[in-house]
Formats: C-alpha cells, sequence, structure tokens
C-alpha cells in the first residue's frame, strides 16, 4: 500500500476506467477486536456506478452506544442480518482484483482482510501471483492532503471536505451514502488534477498534472 502521505498518482488515475468503491461501518476502531456492521460496494466504470452492493452485517455483540450515535443504527437492525462469513463472499467476489478506492481506505481493507481471516474466507486475489487488495488501494484522503491547502478544510474528513467541493452527495457513516460521496470527491480530485481550480494551492511537484 502507498505510505500514508504519499499519493500514487498513476494508480489514482488509472482507477478513472473501473474501480470498486468500498466502504465499511464497524463497532470500533481495533480490526482485531472489532467488527464490520456494514459494508457497500460501488462498481465503477469512468466514474460511473454500475451496480451497487450493500450488506448489513451481525457483529455478534451488541452495539456500543457511541456507535448506535455516530450511525444511527441499533442491535435489531442487525439481528436478523448475516455474519461475516455468509457476506464475506459476495462483497469479495465483486471486489476481485480492481483497484480499491477509499477515503482513509486502509481502514476499510484491514477490517475486510480481518474478517476474511476470522471466516476463513479467502481474499480476491489475495494469494501469488495477484496482487493484494491492499497493493490496489486508492485513498482520497491522502490524494485530497497532496492538493487542498489544510487552511481550507482544518481536518481531511469526508464530511469536511465534502462541505467544501459542495458535494451532491453528503457522507452520513452509513455505508452506501459514505461511498458515494467519497466517489464524488474522487472525480472532484480528478478533474483538479486535469484543469487545476485556482483556490486549492498545489503542496509539491506531485501534484502537477502530467
Amino acid at each position: 500500500m502507498t505510505p500514508r502521505g504519499t499519493v500514487d498518482w498513476s494508480r489514482f488515475d488509472a482507477a478513472w476506467e473501473r474501480c470498486v468503491v468500498v466502504d465499511v461501518e464497524t463497532t470500533g476502531l481495533d480490526p482485531a477486536t472489532d467488527r464490520i456492521i456494514e459494508c457497500a460496494v460501488l462498481v465503477v466504470d469512468r466514474g460511473e456506478v454500475r451496480r451497487t452492493h450493500s450488506a448489513l452485517v451481525n457483529p455478534g455483540r451488541p452495539l456500543p452506544e457511541v456507535i448506535t450515535g455516530i450511525t444511527g443504527m441499533v442491535d435489531s437492525d442487525l439481528a436478523d442480518a448475516p455474519r461475516a462469513d455468509a457476506a464475506l463472499p459476495r462483497i469479495l467476489d465483486l471486489i476481485g482484483d480492481l483497484p480499491l478506492l477509499g477515503h482513509n481506505v486502509a481502514f476499510d481493507i484491514a477490517f475486510l482482510e480481518a474478517e476474511a481471516h476470522r471466516a476463513g474466507v479467502d481474499l480476491p486475489t489475495g494469494g501469488r501471483p495477484g496482487p493484494r487488495m491492499r497493493d490496489r488501494a486508492v485513498c482520497t484522503a491522502a490524494a485530497a492532503r497532496a492538493v487542498i491547502p489544510r487552511s481550507a478544510v482544518g481536518r481531511y474528513r469526508l464530511s469536511t471536505l465534502s462541505e467544501y467541493i459542495e458535494a451532491r452527495h453528503r457522507p452520513t457513516h452509513r455505508a452506501v451514502d459514505d461511498a458515494l460521496a467519497t466517489l464524488e470527491l474522487y472525480r472532484v480530485l480528478r478533474r483538479h488534477r486535469r484543469r487545476p481550480d485556482p483556490r486549492w494551492v498545489p503542496t509539491g511537484p506531485s501534484t502537477a498534472t502530467p
């Protein structure tokens, strides 16, 4: 995976042709002990959504109050949802060997990897010679840090960036909404790469359009 704070612009641009946007909601921040409770996958061709898949996932434990406060989900919403071992195969099948686009996408990938490991589910092209999911990651947070000045947004949260670019889709801490907001941010960042927005001050030579 490209180190935090740097951007593989060739991978970023290549994702335009075809990629999947992923977003997971979880019971907490630690992939080793917390669980996925919702996942969305958008299959995207040239910036347009071709397929949408979302799944609630029963974490097998009560939701922390803070997570209910953030997502609006309660235990009864997940009671009849499949466990991760049943939900993951469809999610991973859609991901396949495509680039994975997300906001702070390392978080989403870490949870997918951890859940797959616990469930004994094979990751898509996770073994050799196929590239691992983390080796196909495209992070909109890293790209935004590279081209949007901190003074304009404060912190590079998806909600803050969506407000700054006046996005039509706004994140809600629900997986589909956040995935759509991420895709819209990606479109704007890519457009900036091609036609720089005068509001944004380049922060280094890597931000220049080849």
